[in-house]
């Protein structure tokens, strides 16, 4: 239950959508006092929360071993469901709590820069990125910074969170980088309550437009290395007639080439670029994705990958949807 003052909220509830899926995947608590219990607030509004999601407070790391937020972590029996990001670097004790809230279900994370610091000793299940992150895509040091980011949280297997993520295309390029959650107002406002526990799962209004399209996968059409050899290739086009698309793959399973069957059997120039696409892009992005390709090449599918960038199945043109 949201406590109220003055008939405004005293706590909000801030979406953190899984790019991957459009679906909401968690939600920051926020407060409009500082001095706010943040984990109190939390702890107190996880029966309205899904199985499967977390409710985030993000604090200062010395805030983890005041003797307050001490006392609430521990007189609650069980942490599932709750996700502590800490910003800034842990003491040995400040990991110790952590460590504990984790083996009692908590998840824990901190921001990028404290991470150097405690990959290895804390090996977080989320990474905060810092606000420039929302500038991938667009300026070259920040889209580098991110996919160094990213590839080091996947080696401890955390996920990465970006924050205020503004526009679909700006979400779109950080999922292409390897960000796994995404929070801001392209996704919607906090709001001073959450949705009902058993209710269907929640998509943002502009993740929802562009979800269903994802959902016409050819998700058995077949992929090699891209290093594969000529006879390798033939092979599999010739193995089944059901296999008109075939697509190459680098060592981490990313689209390199487009084979077309149809092509090789009769002798033309048969690789062809592959586009890829994302789910959490809206529909919009991806007909733009597909009427810039040349004339001839629009009738040629579109590869959709999944927020890392790995390959996961190819959309045909004619799959899309017509738009209203």
């Amino acid at each position: 239950m949201v406590e109220f003052e003055n008939q405004r909220p005293l706590a909000g509830f801030h979406p953190v959508i899984d790019l991957a899926s459009g679906e909401t995947a968690g939600w920051e608590v926020l407060a409009r006092s500082r001095d706010r219990d943040l984990i109190g607030l939390a702890l107190a509004a996880r029966g309205a929360v899904r199985t499967g999601c977390f409710l985030s407070v993000r604090l200062p790391a010395r805030e983890i071993e005041d003797a307050f937020v001490r006392r609430r972590l521990c007189d609650a029996r069980r942490l599932d469901g709750l996700a502590l990001i800490l910003c800034g670097e842990l003491s040995r004790d400040g990991r110790c709590l952590l460590e504990d809230a984790r083996e009692r279900g908590a998840l824990v994370g901190c921001d990028t820069a404290a991470a150097l610091v405690h990959f290895t000793a804390l090996g977080p299940d989320l990474l905060s990125l810092p606000e420039p992150g929302a500038a991938a895509g667009h300026d070259p040091a920040a889209t580098g910074a991110v996919a160094v980011l990213a590839a080091m949280a996947a080696r401890v297997g955390a996920r990465v969170i970006a924050h205020d993520v503004t526009t679909p295309s700006v979400a779109a390029a950080l999922g292409g980088l390897g960000v796994a959650l995404g929070q801001g107002t392209a996704f919607g406002l906090p709001s001073p309550r959450l949705p009902a526990a058993h209710g269907s799962p929640n998509r943002p209004r502009l993740a929802r437009a562009g979800w269903p399209w994802a959902k016409r996968l050819e998700e058995t059409l077949p992929c090699l290395p891209a290093a594969s050899s000529i006879a390798a290739i033939v092979d599999l086009c010739l193995d089944d007639e059901g296999h008109e698309w075939v697509v190459l793959v680098d060592d981490r399973s990313r689209p390199v080439r487009l084979v077309e069957r149809n092509a090789l059997v009769r002798g033309e120039p048969f690789e062809h670029r592959a586009i890829p696409v994302l789910p959490a892009m809206p529909l919009e992005g991806v007909a733009q994705a597909a009427a810039d390709r040349p004339v001839g090449g629009r009738s040629r599918p579109l590869v959709l990958c999944d927020a890392a960038g790995r390959y996961r199945g190819l959309l045909m043109p004619a799959a899309l949807p017509a738009q209203g």
